[in-house]
């Protein structure tokens, strides 16, 4: 129909939606911390970090090993709760 003039390619704004998925994944990671440290859910990362930081040859305990600890030092103090 116009044999001189080159189709103009759509412009995506792909840029834009990577930085808006970027922030949203951000904010959901974010949240997802701040629930856990206010239920009191045990933080493997911060301890691994930590250990490496004391102790750099020491070698960190596992996952389910930590967390289990962890809950065992939680409910088995003695009059630690009300009910």
């Amino acid at each position: 129909m116009f044999p001189n003039v080159s189709p103009v390619p759509a412009r995506t704004n792909s840029g834009i939606l990577t930085v808006w998925l970027g922030r949203i994944v951000q904010s959901l990671w974010s949240s997802e911390k701040t629930v856990r440290a206010i239920l009191g859910v045990p933080n493997y990362e911060a301890y691994v970090e930590r250990l490496a930081a004391i102790d750099p040859s020491a070698i960190p305990i596992a996952r389910a090993e930590f967390a289990a600890q962890c809950l065992e030092s939680r409910f088995n103090r003695p009059g630690s709760r009300c009910c």
